[in-house]
């Protein structure tokens, strides 16, 4: 069994801890101890899946546990840590989150028969929950995926390059994170891809991603 730093990783909209579990293999082979926290996306609002993230991680040691969280996990995070200040040192890593909101989010809501289906945490990220949640936490990793394979485009047939299918590249990227980057995946392959686990890996442990295309600190890092 790992001894090494705790990682809990946090799923997306719909889908179960399961959908992780590439990931989780991937940094556990990488030395990290693994945790998978779910939540209800659908039924609970964001301020609701912040505080169940925020009970399932109860036990663990406060800042220095690190939080990987794919899609709208990365929102729910996000308010954990504003909720929950002692956390707020933690390392975090988001996959495909819509910090700046999602136009395809947006689109699906103009239906009030989707409503239900896309839940109520997804109705906070429509009415602007980001820019409820202040800055960015102080150890932010923000992944952003350039493959445009996804339902998203059926949604938003104009939707602006790059994106990875589902979420734009700009949506993704949060001003302020220590690190961010750009890799040629689409929003579900983040979950399975071996590049994305390394990246994810390195910034958990150096607060850094290191390669050519990271932009750090507004900066472009070689």
């Amino acid at each position: 069994m790992s001894t090494g730093p705790c990682v809990v990783l946090v799923p997306g909209l719909w889908v179960t801890r399961a959908s992780m579990l590439v990931l989780a293999r991937r940094l556990a082979t990488c030395g990290f101890r693994v945790r998978m926290a779910g939540y209800p996306s659908v039924r609970r609002d964001l301020a609701a899946n912040a505080e169940h993230l925020a009970a399932a991680v109860e036990d663990l040691a406060g800042g220095g546990v690190g939080f990987v969280g794919h899609s709208l996990g990365g929102m729910v995070i996000r308010e954990m840590l504003r909720r929950h200040p002692a956390r707020a040192g933690s390392r975090v890593v988001t996959l495909g989150t819509p910090h700046n909101g999602s136009r395809v989010a947006t689109g699906l809501w103009r239906f009030p028969p989707l409503r239900p289906l896309l839940g109520r945490s997804v109705g906070d990220l429509v009415r602007g929950a980001s820019a409820h949640m202040g800055p960015a936490p102080p150890h932010l990793g923000c992944v952003a995926g350039s493959r445009p394979l996804g339902a998203g485009r059926l949604v938003v047939p104009g939707l602006e390059p790059p994106h990875d299918g589902t979420i734009t590249v700009a949506e993704a990227l949060l001003d302020g994170a220590e690190a961010s980057i750009t890799l040629p995946v689409s929003h579900t392959e983040m979950l399975f891809s071996a590049r994305v686990a390394e990246a994810v890996g390195r910034f958990l442990r150096e607060c850094r991603f290191g390669e050519a295309a990271e932009r750090r600190a507004g900066r472009t890092e070689g």
